[in-house]
């Protein structure tokens, strides 16, 4: 494990909190938590991006490892009042999740992003440990409660063949409404007007229950860590008569990792094939660069994965959450 000073975890000023746990901050740590994740395989490569974590824990993110296993852990930003526990890494001779409930008596948690597949042998292993009741449940609200997808960067940048014919439509449409350029996001300049713009995006989607303080809090966070530069991040800027309607965010890959994490992609509302667009010129983008696949994350709605699904995914990942009983 990196090294990081101990601090106190959520909750626990009056406890004496082993060395074992460690406060992560997303500054001064993030290149340390890049080297530690790389080299780690895993089918949902969102439960091990340094990015990910850094805007899911942006309410606070913790580490705690020994014998051999580490897990990371953060207070939900979704689900006021909960510790949200990721899938442990390394050995699982001992069960994480289970000192780390010890530490917090009294709150909630829950183990997050735990692959279906992997759900019921993992909350009886937990369930052992702790000798409570873990139940296997469908996500309600996070962003994967619809599949993770992976995508192929070069089929999505050459669009070739009639099963592209409706994105090539969508995007023949978003050209002809405007002449267009792709640049590179620019922390200094740019902030402002993204943040103008996923704001707009946001309250304006499909399930219209995001309130403005979490919209708000989420864009800040993706704005600081769009601006750090040991984050690995990278954006474009898509724009129509030089003013920018679509901002695309990825993370450079771990070590050993197979495809790039897409990180956001929002676009101006009212110009029809806009999103086709801006995901067609990244995935250009990358493809250019040998990036051969794309995480382009779960959803929340059923009308976000039905877009995501329409880039004919080259693979899906299903997870679900384990609630712990009191």
């Amino acid at each position: 494990m990196f090294a990081l000073k101990p601090a106190p975890l959520p909750d626990t000023h009056n406890l004496r909190v082993k060395d074992t746990f460690r406060r992560i901050d997303p500054v001064s740590d993030m290149r340390s938590l890049r080297q530690w994740l790389s080299g780690k395989q895993v089918a949902d490569t969102y439960a091990i991006s340094p990015a990910i974590m850094t805007l899911y824990g942006r309410h606070g993110l913790w580490a705690h490892s020994r014998d051999g296993a580490s897990v990371l852990f953060y207070r939900d930003p979704d689900k006021p009042g909960v510790i949200s526990i990721l899938p442990q890494l390394g050995s699982l001779e001992h069960c994480l999740a289970a000192d780390i409930v010890r530490q917090f008596p009294a709150r909630a948690f829950e183990l997050v992003r735990v692959p279906t597949e992997n759900a019921r042998a993992t909350a009886q292993w937990v369930s052992r440990a702790l000798r409570r009741e873990c139940t296997v449940i469908e996500e309600p609200v996070r962003d994967y409660r619809y599949p993770v997808h992976i995508v192929s960067c070069r089929d999505i940048a050459a669009l070739q063949g009639r099963k592209w014919r409706n994105i090539r439509q969508h995007c023949h449409a978003a050209t002809r409404h405007a002449p267009y350029s792709v640049t590179p996001y620019e922390a200094v300049q740019d902030r402002q007007p993204m943040l103008d713009l996923y704001h707009a995006w946001a309250i304006a989607r499909d399930d219209r229950t995001a309130p403005v303080d979490v919209v708000d809090d989420f864009a800040d966070a993706l704005c600081r860590l769009a601006g750090l530069p040991e984050a690995f991040m990278h954006g474009l800027v898509l724009r129509m008569r030089g003013e920018a309607v679509g901002y695309s965010f990825w993370e450079t890959p771990l070590r050993g990792q197979a495809h790039v994490n897409a990180i956001a992609g929002f676009t101006a509302q009212g110009i029809r094939g806009l999103a086709e667009l801006l995901e067609h010129e990244t995935m250009k983008h990358l493809a250019a660069r040998g990036i051969h696949t794309a995480n382009i994350g779960g959803s929340e709605t059923a009308g976000l994965d039905a877009f995501k699904r329409k880039f004919h995914p080259v693979q899906s990942v299903l997870l679900v959450s384990i609630r712990l009983s009191p």
